[in-house]
Order: structure tokens, then sequence, then C-alpha cells
């Protein structure tokens, strides 16, 4: 790859989810959520999605449309186990109604 390129986003289909996950640089990775993170996009989510112990991860969940207790686990897990390298760069209405 040249000097310079950018790799395509890697995606994971998670139903009604999508999750497209880009590098942005060495050690941080974006991870960008589109459509209903619900029980059944959760439990894909959480059964396909790596993220290496030490990246830095920055959440944009500007394209969900719909979060529910097992989504708000979900998010709150992956903030957890970055033990305070991951933050949420970017909501929705339904992200920022269900976590305030």
């Amino acid at each position: 790859m040249a000097a310079g390129a950018e790799r395509a986003p890697a995606i994971i289909d998670c139903g009604q989810l999508t999750v497209a996950i880009s590098r942005q640089s060495r050690n941080r990775l974006l991870v960008e959520l589109r459509g209903e993170l619900d029980m059944a996009s959760a439990s894909e989510l959480e059964r396909k999605l790596y993220l290496p112990r030490r990246a830095k991860v920055d959440l944009d969940l500007s394209g969900v449309t719909f979060v529910d207790a097992a989504g708000t686990r979900i998010l709150l897990g992956i903030w957890g186990k970055r033990g305070g390298r991951a933050r949420v760069i970017a909501t929705s209405p339904a992200v920022a109604q269900r976590l305030s």
C-alpha cells in the first residue's frame, strides 16, 4: 500500500446494525455504529466485535436510530473494557436520550 493511502474500514454486519471500524493512527480506532442497537444486534455485536486491548477507541454513535437496555450495556461494556481509553465523539438524539 502506498504511503498515505487509507484503508477501507472493516465492516461488521449485526442485522439492524452496521459497524465500521477504521484505524485513525497507530493506537486509535474509530468505531462508527449505524442503525438499531437493540437486544438482537447487541448480542451479534458482542460476539463479533474485537478491539485490541491497548487501542484507544472513538465511538461515533451519530447513526444510531434506536438503543435499548441491551445496547446501553454493550456501550458501557466497551467503555469499561477500554479502561477509560474509549470516548464518544458523536451521538444521535436516540443515544443522547437513552444515556441522559
